[in-house]
């Protein structure tokens, strides 16, 4: 209970597999290392963007936006689509993390948005990038 930032790197790291695999398909007769290239021949590589109120992962393929440092996702991009996810919400609202518990004993339930308040780069290559956004638990909260 002393962080949720295991949650939210968790999180994240399913979000930027599944950014690789768009890319690379998945097919487990295929070698688990290739290179993501084009018709052309072009190699793409992995790109990351990071301002103060955005991240942006780009492969060439598929293009990822997460809010600076909260870790909403507020961006895909996909063949020729600016942003597959509902563009009338507010950022905020178009990708998020969430918790829905309860304590023993009750019936009410609580819902929590998850959001970052630090965000770091694990790792970046031309291959690969993996980024975390965590937030410390507070313990006098409910």
């Amino acid at each position: 209970m002393r962080q949720w930032g295991w949650l939210l790197g968790t999180l994240t790291m399913l979000l930027v597999l599944v950014f690789l695999l768009v890319g690379f398909g998945f097919d487990t007769s295929t070698p688990t290392k290739r290179s993501l290239r084009s018709d052309s021949g072009r190699h793409y590589r992995v790109k990351m963007v990071n301002t103060s109120d955005s991240i942006v992962l780009d492969n060439g393929l598929v293009q990822l936006t997460f809010s600076n440092p909260a870790g909403d996702v507020i961006g895909i991009r996909y063949g020729g689509i600016d942003n597959l996810l509902e563009i009338h919400n507010k950022p905020t609202n178009r990708g998020y993390c969430d918790l829905n518990w309860n304590n023993l004993g009750e019936k009410s339930s609580i819902f929590e948005r998850v959001l970052g308040t630090e965000f770091r780069v694990i790792t970046a290559t031309e291959d690969q990038i993996e980024i975390s956004f965590t937030r410390t638990y507070n313990v006098s909260l409910p």
